[in-house]
């Protein structure tokens, strides 16, 4: 008897005496696994988890994801934190290497804020590399995130993407996992969270990769799964491209382009450019280098061939407007949604 599927929460369950469950038609065997010291343990569970201000989604439950009823073995339960509605809301998995090139890092930004444009959540790992650049780019893209992670949502890895899992809830994102919340993450988890990504996104966009990675575990799963591939091609000497490489002669869609991926998606591939509200074409022109990749002033001196006061000048107002910032080691960096608010 499926008990989760009978309108009850797991707490209700866990609280009644032998003669209640078998009222309820609760079998032999089924009571005595309630009455064990397993089910006390996970009546605790179950109390930590509301305490915490977490959600246990369960098999069955009003907002158990659909999704995870055609793979092979779904989880029994899932705890979250954020917005639950975005679990029925169409999303892309981008995933990548960890130690993620500066190119793939430019792709990613490119890429996801095509997507959060478009209206697509984004979701990812919150690993190192390119995972924290996706869920980075979406959110600065105003769009929306989702986190699957390997350890518990109290234990989140790697330390240094504490703060991005706060913005991420603060938001309006979603942050996942199927192991108990006081749970350190183990090596193990990580293949299991990559199954996770593949069922529950509507496709895997592969940034960056080596032939053995977890990377390339979330892309077979999709395959198996019956969800698109995607992969970014790269130079052919890079480690990080020759799982990429792999993928596409395998059968993967090649992304040559967000707008691309956008149209193999059948979404409106022509977005309305927040540059064409510029008051000056040296503007436009600045935006677009910047947003390709970040620039020392004295590149983007030579790169617009312009007196150096109007490049200071330039540079001054449209980062007073929210266009770009100024970054680690005086790189100019173009800003994803700053400049469509000042001019809105």
């Amino acid at each position: 008897m499926p008990l989760l599927e009978n309108g009850l929460l797991a707490r209700d369950w866990l609280r009644m005496d032998a003669a209640q469950l078998e009222w309820r038609g609760v079998s032999k065997t089924q009571r005595g696994r309630l009455g064990s010291s397993a089910a006390a343990r996970a009546e605790l569970l179950v109390e930590t988890t509301e305490h915490l201000g977490l959600r246990l989604l369960y098999r069955g439950g009003p907002d158990w994801p659909p999704s995870l009823a055609a793979i092979p073995d779904p989880p029994w339960v899932l705890w979250a934190k954020g917005d639950v509605s975005l679990l029925s809301e169409k999303g892309l998995c981008v995933v990548g290497a960890r130690h993620v090139s500066n190119y793939g890092r430019h792709a990613t930004k490119a890429f996801v804020e095509a997507l959060a444009l478009a209206g697509l959540s984004v979701w990812s790992g919150l690993a190192r590399g390119v995972d924290g650049e996706a869920h980075q780019a979406a959110l600065d893209s105003g769009g929306k995130t989702v986190a699957i992670l390997g350890g518990g949502l109290m234990k989140i890895y790697p330390r240094e993407h504490l703060g991005l899992a706060a913005r991420i809830l603060q938001e309006g994102g979603l942050i996942l996992s199927e192991v108990p919340p006081h749970m350190t993450a183990r090596a193990w988890n990580f293949p299991s969270r990559n199954r996770l990504l593949a069922a529950l996104s509507e496709g895997v966009l592969v940034i960056e990769a080596g032939l053995k990675s977890g990377t390339i575990i979330t892309a077979l799963h999709a395959t198996a799964y019956g969800k698109p591939v995607w992969a970014l091609p790269g130079p052919y000497q890079a480690e990080t491209s020759r799982g990429c490489h792999a993928l596409i002669r395998d059968g993967a869609f090649l992304a040559d382009s967000p707008q691309g991926l956008l149209t193999d998606l059948g979404l409106e591939s022509i977005l309305e450019d927040p540059l064409q509200s510029l008051d000056s074409a040296e503007e436009a022109e600045l935006l677009h280098k910047l947003r390709q990749t970040p620039m020392p002033l004295d590149a983007i001196v030579t790169e617009l061939a312009l007196p150096l006061p109007e490049c200071l000048l330039l540079l001054s107002r449209l980062e007073t407007q929210g266009w770009i910032r100024l970054g680690p080691g005086g790189l100019y960096d173009f800003v994803p949604r700053g400049g469509a608010q000042t001019k809105s």
